[in-house]
């Protein structure tokens, strides 16, 4: 710390401030700043307790600064906290949450405050403008807090609250809140999908469908609701039903490239009663290419699906595309080489050697699948 007149800046004071109002800066800074609200990233908490580390200092060096005034100087002192002061039972820090409000007013006030997300990752460069948006987002999380002491039956506070929380990563006490949101308005299709997701985060794809299953009952006409009900049925294997919501997805919205690409993947495998549909699998694949051309994933399983049924030309098409759109696909390299490998087209032979060398380039362990997978006239083919 150079000087006074920084110390002041960094606290966020003037050297005009009283003892009272530097010690309400200080103990607001050191709220968002203590090392414990990061703990989910390890690059911010180290961050964080370099930030509270010069906070301190600056504080040691004003409460006794010569640029104040005498009386001032010998104010009261406060202790300096080793922890995150925990919130007290209404707010009463900032110029937001100086004055009492009734619960609406609270929720209100959190809705603006928290309006705006969170961006600062790992490796962000720490600016007043990150303190600034962080301090503003602690102080909605307190409004809403706030607002669910004067009203805890306040379902949309508390869901409000919840997505406050997930801009925090901090998932348990999220889950918390929408549940709790739920327990007061069960019909809240929002929190059931926001809950969804959060259970999707720890894949307990069981009460993934749960709750989703409970976002469609309440919101029947939600396309993506749909979909992600049928991602959580493919991934408890249960085909049938996932082809079912894709359906349902797609007739709410027929242009849903990724729930077409869900449905030509779950008809690929196995369609109602464990038929395989690759035909159908084909078809809904080509869809979602049509209306999103920039689909990897898309490509990729339409070439897998044109291989299965031994359209080996048409699906070294496919994964042309692919790897054309995301050159470092390994997965989509190795079976355009399988396809390759089948083809009779005339480039089959060099598109083979050329997989080859992109994997030996990614993946030296699927390069050496590869060849273990070649007859020797092809092994040697590679050696050309």
């Amino acid at each position: 710390m150079e000087s006074v007149e920084e110390a002041y800046r960094l606290i966020e004071v003037t050297a005009e401030s009283s003892a009272e109002d530097i010690r309400k800066a200080y103990l607001l800074l050191v709220n968002v700043w203590h090392p414990d609200r990061f703990a989910h990233d390890p690059s911010l908490q180290a961050r964080a307790q370099d930030k509270l580390k010069a906070i301190n200092t600056a504080f040691d060096k004003i409460r006794d600064a010569p640029l104040r005034g005498t009386e001032q100087a010998t104010a009261h002192r406060p202790a300096r906290p080793t922890r995150a002061p925990q919130p007290a039972a209404a707010p009463s820090t900032g110029t937001e949450l100086n004055r009492p409000r009734s619960a609406a007013e609270w929720f209100d006030l959190g809705v603006r405050l928290t309006a705006n997300p969170i961006h600062m990752k790992a490796g962000d460069e720490v600016t007043w403008s990150n303190v600034s948006n962080l301090k503003s987002y602690f102080d909605g999380m307190k409004a809403l807090q706030e607002a669910v002491r004067l009203k805890p039956d306040h379902a949309e506070a508390w869901y409000h609250l919840g997505l406050g929380h997930v801009q925090l990563s901090q998932r348990s006490e999220a889950m918390t809140a929408f549940r709790k949101a739920l327990r007061y308005r069960p019909d809240h299709a929002r929190a059931w999908i926001s809950l969804g997701v959060a259970y999707a985060q720890l894949e307990q794809y069981g009460d993934v469908a749960e709750a989703f299953r409970e976002a469609v009952r309440h919101r029947p006409t939600d396309a993506s609701a749909w979909y992600t009900l049928g991602c959580a049925l493919t991934r408890l294997k249960d085909q049938e039903q996932a082809i079912a919501a894709y359906k349902q997805a797609l007739r709410f919205n027929p242009d849903f490239a990724e729930a077409w690409l869900a449905l030509g993947v779950a008809y690929a495998f196995a369609g109602p009663e464990g038929r395989l549909e690759p035909e159908d699998a084909v078809a809904a694949i080509r869809t979602a290419v049509r209306l999103k051309p920039d689909l990897v994933e898309g490509w990729y399983r339409l070439g897998a699906a044109l291989s299965g049924l031994r359209r080996h030309d048409e699906a070294m098409g496919a994964l042309r595309e692919a790897v054309r759109l995301k050159p470092d696909y390994t997965e989509a390299w190795f079976s355009l080489a399988v396809a390759s490998r089948y083809s009779d087209a005339e480039n089959a032979r060099r598109t083979l050697r050329e997989a080859h060398g992109q994997l030996k380039r990614l993946d030296r362990g699927e390069a050496s699948r590869l060849r273990d997978l070649l007859p020797v006239h092809l092994r040697l083919a590679l050696l050309v």
